[in-house]
């Protein structure tokens, strides 16, 4: 036995690395705090730019922090020459026997690595990696990467990381030391402390089955809070007179980085976020006069497929093993039985990346309609017969007001729900849909769809008023509440490990 792992088994909270995530730093900086006063943890904070870690250095006056890294090393050394092809080679397969995953489905969730795995964003802005990165700097970049962790785990015997990317997750599970990462319910503004990659909740199922359910069934009325605010910001950037000021903000941005040094220059090629600026103001207008259809337009039963952004976690990091939207839709309209159509509206998020002729694509497809981007989900949702996803936030929903959920993902926290079906094969997705649509019953669904929320509420934690945007939108019962989840987490599988040694 490693001793980070001797050390995890004893106390988790002994060591604990923390991947700073810029959209919380603050609430992470308060976490920490909790964690070294109540616990004594040493704390080893990593950021992911030069920048970000003379920001903790800074505020490191008092000791909190055991240490603070600049663990940037992926992007940094993707473009970095290779020297000798065939031990970068014989490195990463050393490293994919380890982890239990190749190098290709680890990058399918990296937004320049697997930038060729969005195949309905292909004009997501590009970088110099996604340009201009070779298969073997690809391989020598996740090499870097891998190694800096074990070291640092190692170095520091770390008993608990917190946050960080799949290659992060990867290479803790791998040396057994646990892994944490605050996710988003994606249920009003609910989060939780997912164990893996994929955000999966192994609490839910047990919470599920040990509430008591209420008469009343669920209705999703409003969006999780922190889409609600992005979807704001979203849209005010997309009118035309502020999307020409962005315009010269981001070429002045840019400017600021280079005469600084930052790292994020390196990052997408500003030519691209220019074009993306441009190419998202018209895309959504061209989706205003697109005359898709309005609901109340369709005649019928339907099942419903909301479009998922990509590149994005909810496809690329959740469902690596499911990714093709155009394929969903097909063998959805493929297998649709005979006066039942499939509707798939377009996510604003989505405006100006999608390859040229995506949408007439799904045009063809003859039942299939295209329904107006204003349309609420929601209310989308309420009316349909099933709704159908890879990952999106739509199925949480749908289970939660009782519909049938077809899953292309097989990741999603919500699978364990009787009226939810996982499509596994496609094959499979006649059957899936006549059981989906005839024998799901609607009363027995609305109840366990209740139940689910139920539990959702009685196993997460909730952020308050948080929403990634004030970034000190948070009081000092919010950081308890993250905090006393976060130790419940750890108290009960470290019960589970020692009763299983």
């Amino acid at each position: 036995m490693s001793d980070s792992l001797a050390a995890a088994m004893s106390d988790p909270l002994a060591n604990v690395g923390m991947v700073m995530m810029s959209e919380a730093r603050y609430l992470l900086i308060d976490l920490a705090k909790r964690l070294r006063h109540r616990h004594g943890s040493a704390l080893h904070v990593y950021a992911t730019t030069r920048q970000d870690a003379d920001f903790y250095e800074s505020i490191n006056q008092d000791g909190l922090f055991a240490s603070v890294n600049d663990a940037g090393v992926l992007m940094r050394s993707a473009l970095e020459p290779v020297a000798d092809e065939a031990a970068v080679l014989a490195r990463a397969r050393h490293f994919e026997r380890k982890i239990g995953e190749t190098y290709n489905r680890v990058a399918v969730a990296h937004r320049h690595f697997g930038r060729g795995y969005a195949l309905g964003g292909f004009h997501h802005p590009r970088s110099r990696v996604s340009q201009h990165a070779t298969y073997g700097q690809l391989l020598q970049a996740y090499n870097k990467t891998f190694e800096f962790w074990e070291r640092e785990i190692a170095e520091k015997q770390l008993s608990l990381v917190v946050n960080g990317g799949k290659e992060v997750c990867c290479i803790a599970r791998a040396n057994g030391v646990p892994y944490r990462s605050y996710a988003s319910a994606r249920y009003k503004n609910y989060h939780y402390w997912t164990r893996d990659e994929y955000w999966s909740h192994p609490d839910l199922e047990r919470a599920y089955h040990k509430v008591v359910p209420e008469a009343q069934a669920a209705d999703i009325a409003n969006p999780y809070l922190s889409e609600g605010s992005q979807r704001r910001r979203f849209l005010k950037r997309a009118r035309l007179e502020v999307m020409v000021g962005r315009l010269g903000w981001i070429v002045m941005q840019n400017l600021y980085w280079r005469l600084r040094g930052y790292d994020k220059v390196t990052g997408y090629l500003l030519r691209d976020r220019l074009r993306h600026e441009v190419r998202r103001c018209v895309g959504i207008r061209r989706l205003n006069r697109a005359g898709y259809a309005k609901l109340d337009e369709i005649d019928g039963p339907f099942v419903f497929y909301p479009l998922h952004t990509e590149p994005e976690a909810s496809i690329g990091r959740f469902s690596p093993e499911y990714f093709s939207q155009l394929t969903a839709i097909a063998t959805l309209a493929r297998d649709l039985p005979a006066g039942v159509r499939l509707a798939v509206k377009e996510t604003i998020y989505s405006a100006g990346r999608r390859p040229d002729n995506f949408y007439d694509q799904i045009a063809d497809l003859k039942n299939v309609v295209m329904l107006d981007i204003w349309e609420r989900g929601v209310d989308v949702m309420r009316q349909a017969a099933a709704i159908a996803t890879i990952t999106g936030t739509s199925g949480l929903e749908g289970a939660a007001m009782g519909k049938p959920v077809i899953s292309f993902g097989r990741h999603n926290i919500y699978e364990f729900l009787p009226h939810v079906f996982v499509v596994r094969d496609d094959c499979d997705l006649r059957e899936i849909l006549r059981c989906a649509l005839e024998e799901v019953s609607p009363k027995r669904a609305r109840a366990d769809g209740a139940r689910f929320l139920q539990a959702l509420e009685a196993s997460c934690f909730d952020l308050g008023n948080y929403d990634y945007v004030d970034l000190n939108s948070y009081d000092d019962d919010t950081v308890e509440r993250a905090y006393q989840a976060l130790v419940q987490s750890l108290d009960i599988e470290h019960r589970v490990k020692t009763a299983a040694s």
